[in-house]
């Protein structure tokens, strides 16, 4: 079994092969999930634990990491301080703008901890039943920045997966984020920025699309090697 996998979300090779220029200094097998949609749902629902490895990195192929050595900072971050996962949230901050609930990461960039959770596998509620508890304590990302959210909608039925994680007492360490025009730029655990996500890997080849996904690519080169100069540096 791999200790970490890296597994990208494919819905275009094209894409696919973008996202793979930039993990190539990533010390962990990379698998591709070829699930899209309600597929993914359901792969969250019930494949996810098949994944042969005890920790996932989830990447969306239009998600871009500049900072690359993040990732493994990151899942030593996660494991050593017993978080289940983290991720951006996918509502309440400016650099996801989306109304939706900031207990729950987009999954476009997410690291879940399957180790840890593989013990309420066959335990009541099930994932897909899973759903938010009005009487439940939550906690809530410290720096939501007044952004409209809804606590809790279940909006995707993804959510259910990470509503089941919270409702076992688990927790989500939730990640910084900024806006650049039509793109979401992720920080790390120390806030330094590590990837962008361009949104709408569906929409690649229609057009104009192709060509602002292909500008956020170019942001993310020059800002690896602005990652790699500052190495050197040091």
């Amino acid at each position: 079994m791999n200790d970490v996998l890296v597994a990208i979300r494919q819905y275009n090779e094209e894409l696919t092969e973008i996202c793979q220029e930039f993990l190539v200094n990533v010390p962990y097998p990379i698998q591709l999930l070829r699930y899209v949609g309600v597929e993914f749902e359901q792969f969250l629902f019930a494949k996810v634990f098949d994944l042969d490895c005890r920790c996932v990195v989830l990447i969306d192929e239009d998600c871009f990491v500049f900072r690359p050595e993040s990732i493994q900072e990151l899942v030593d971050h996660v494991r050593g301080n017993g978080y289940a996962a983290c991720g951006i949230p996918d509502g309440g901050v400016k650099g996801n703008p989306l109304r939706r609930s900031p207990l729950v990461p987009n999954v476009f960039f997410c690291i879940i901890d399957l180790e840890r959770l593989r013990q309420y596998l066959g335990t009541a509620p099930s994932i897909e039943s899973s759903d938010y508890e009005p009487d439940r304590v939550y906690e809530l990302p410290s720096f939501l920045d007044g952004t409209r959210y809804n606590v809790s909608n279940v909006i995707e039925d993804y959510y259910r997966f990470f509503f089941w994680m919270l409702n076992h007492g688990e927790r989500i360490k939730y990640l910084r984020s900024k806006r650049r025009s039509r793109a979401t730029v992720v920080c790390d655990h120390l806030d330094r920025e590590c990837a962008i996500h361009a949104w709408f890997a569906r929409n690649y080849q229609k057009h104009g699309e192709r060509d602002r996904v292909l500008n956020v690519r170019c942001y993310a080169v020059s800002q690896l090697r602005k990652s790699e100069s500052e190495c050197l540096i040091r």
